[in-house]
This record gives structure tokens, sequence and C-alpha cells, in this order.
């Protein structure tokens, strides 16, 4: 009884580090294979991992020949497999499997793997009949959750804010993060538009690991729902999230004007690419502080940025951005929120020196919270946190 499979060796070596993020540490030895099963009908064969809180699956071609009792399924140690795909060379790889273990051969290479005989690998996860299903791009769901997710909070013991939230409305789909001292929010459009409004959250390690799944190359996506999970499907690729409960901070009150949709504040146009190296110059003696605090005071030229150290010393630099008040920010922050703008010329929004200062090109805006403006350094982690957040 013998399941023979021939398979391209740079295919299945991309799939099975695509699933590998799922891999779980836990004490369950089962949670450490990866699942595969066959599809002779098809000549497919899916391969799946999980942690139970995310489940990452993928389906590729392979010629199979059965001899006897077909084998449809098996569990295989996922490192130890990954590890062994890394190291062979040919263009096919041929894997020969019964019921207790696996030969892996290539050329002159055989490797043989015993196989998990445990029958308790976590079943394929579901959604109800009528999750919500929602159709975009791969590279602008992509680009916006990698703008938002440094604002996410790290800090377990406020669950709500260890997540990235999706709002939806409309076609308009909106990632949110913040972690009380700064929120991040962009804009993602659907295909088509939602009857009703939508708030899902998931924990912020999943997000990590789709936002790294995720292909480079654009191509469709789709998002399913349910009260429990969301399904991000695109090629033959599948990744489950497991969604968290709470509700998020009322984040429009905290970014927008009363009329819920225009930033506050006149808008001051600033060169990104001087104000970051500013920023990064005046970092290196703010870091000396657990604060990272960078001051921004008006000046002649438009706004001074600076950072002082009582050991090594100061810098300063003027850059030409009209402000009409000082106020201090934490510099790692502000880094953060330049990392995710393409704009040559974005924008500053500034209504108070304790208010919240924005940073915005179209429709990404980055808030962070302004630190008490005072000489003595303040941790960040002590700061007083800001309304809602």
């Amino acid at each position: 009884m013998t399941t023979t499979l021939t398979i391209h060796r740079t295919d299945l070596r991309s799939a099975v580090s695509y699933i590998l993020p799922a891999i779980s540490q836990s004490v369950l030895p089962v949670l450490k294979h990866l699942e595969m099963c066959l599809d002779p009908e098809q000549n497919q064969i899916e391969l799946n991992a999980t942690d139970i809180e995310i489940r990452m699956g993928v389906s590729l071609p392979a010629q199979i020949e059965i001899e006897g009792e077909a084998v449809l399924n098996c569990l295989i140690p996922a490192q130890t497999f990954a590890d062994i795909l890394g190291m062979l060379e040919g263009e096919q790889v041929q894997l020969e499997i019964t019921d207790y273990d696996l030969l892996i051969h290539t050329g002159g290479s055989k490797t043989r793997l015993s196989l998990s005989t445990e029958d308790s690998f976590p079943p394929e996860f579901s959604l109800a009949t009528n999750a919500s299903l929602l159709s975009l791009s791969t590279q602008a769901f992509r680009q916006a959750l990698g703008r938002v997710i440094s604002a996410a909070s790290t800090n377990y013991s406020r669950p709500v804010l260890n997540t990235i939230c999706f709002d939806l409305k409309g076609r308009d789909l909106r990632l949110v993060a913040a972690d009380g001292f700064r929120l991040a929010v962009d804009l993602v459009s659907v295909e088509s538009a939602v009857e009703e409004e939508n708030t899902y959250l998931i924990p912020l390690k999943s997000a990590q690991k789709l936002l790294r799944s995720l292909p480079q190359e654009d191509e469709p996506l789709a998002i399913q729902a349910d009260e429990g999970r969301m399904l991000f499907r695109w090629g033959t690729y599948r990744f489950w999230a497991s969604r968290m409960e709470g509700t998020f901070p009322d984040w429009r009150q905290i970014v927008y004007g009363a009329d819920g949709h225009s930033l506050p504040g006149d808008a001051r146009p600033f060169s990104r690419e001087a104000l970051e190296m500013a920023v990064k110059r005046a970092e290196i003696f703010a870091r000396d502080g657990a604060a990272h605090l960078i001051h921004f005071v008006p000046s002649d030229v438009g706004m001074q940025v600076s950072g002082k150290s009582a050991e090594s010393g100061q810098s300063e630099e003027e850059v030409a951005c009209e402000i009409h008040l000082p106020f201090n920010l934490n510099g790692l922050y502000l880094l953060q929120a330049l990392a995710g703008m393409a704009r040559e010329f974005p924008h500053l929004h500034l209504t108070g020196s304790n208010k919240p200062v924005i940073f915005a090109e179209d429709d990404y805006a980055y808030v962070i919270m302004p630190m008490a403006f005072v000489e003595e350094r303040v941790p960040v982690e002590n700061a007083e946190e800001a309304v809602a957040v």
C-alpha cells in the first residue's frame, strides 16, 4: 500500500515555507506537524498547518500514483520536512507515502521520515453560510496593513488594542490600529458595497503573520468573515484568523473633526525626506532617554527639530513647515509614521501643543499624542493616555 507523488521541488518547497508560520510550538505534538491531503482525481495535494488561532493552507498540483489501498492523508513533522526540502536539488521530488513513513528522494538522495500516527489533527475551519464576502487587491490591502500595524499595542493587559480593526462601511474598508499613544488608519476600497456596517478585530500576532504571508505581486484577494473567524484567500492560498471579541475605541472621534470625516487644523505641507532625516539625527541623542523625546518649535524657516542628551550632546535642524506653536513627540513613533508615506510632501495637522498631532497623506493618517511640554524626561509607558484610546 504505497502512494507515490511527483511534484516540482520549488513548488513544494514554497508551499511548505508558506504554512510554516502556523506551526505551533505547543506541547501538543500533533500541532508540530503539517497535514497533507491528496486528491487523486484532481492530481492535487493540499497542505495545512494550524496553531488553533490561525490556520494556513495551500493547494498545488502533483502527479499521484496509487498501489493497493490509497493513503490519502498523512501528518508530516513540519520543520524537519522543511529543512530536508531546503537541501534537495533537482527539478522534481518524489514522495512515497505508506501508513507509517514518508520516503523523499530526488536524484541520488533518499530520506525517510516517520509519520505521526495520531488522527487528532484539528479539522478544517468553516464559516457560517451567511458570512460576508469582500473582494479587493492584495497589494492595496498589504500596503494598508503595513502602514498601520506599527501602531497596534503590544501590551497584553489591554487585549482590545492588541489587535487590528477592520472597519467596513459601504465600499470602504479601513484598517485601524492604536496603542493609547498613537493611532494609524488607512483606507482600502472594496469592489462592491456592503449593506451593513461591520467591525472585525483580529489579534496583532495573526495580522503580523498575515502581512508576511501576502504575495508581493498583485492579485485578487477575497475576505470572508462570520462571528468567529476571518478567511483570506488569494490564488491557491488560504489564511484563517480567529476574531477577537471586544469593542474597539471610537477612532473617528480621535482622528477627525466635528464633521466626522475632515482632519482638524490647517494642513501644513512638509518635505517627508527632510523631516525624516532631521528626526533621525535628533533621535541619535533623544534615544538616550526612555521617552525618545523630540522637540518641535516654530522658527523663521518653519520649525526647528531637536533632540538632546545630557551625556552626549544635541542636534538642531530647520525644516520648512510652518507651525504656530511648539510640541514634543516620541521620535520612534514619528519615524514609523513617515515610513508608511510615499508622497514627497505629505501634511501635518496641528491644533494645540497638548493635542494630537496628525501626519497624513491621501486616506492614510497617523495620529501621535504629544508628550508633556517640559524638559524632564518622562518614560513613554508612564505618559498620560489620550481621550478615548
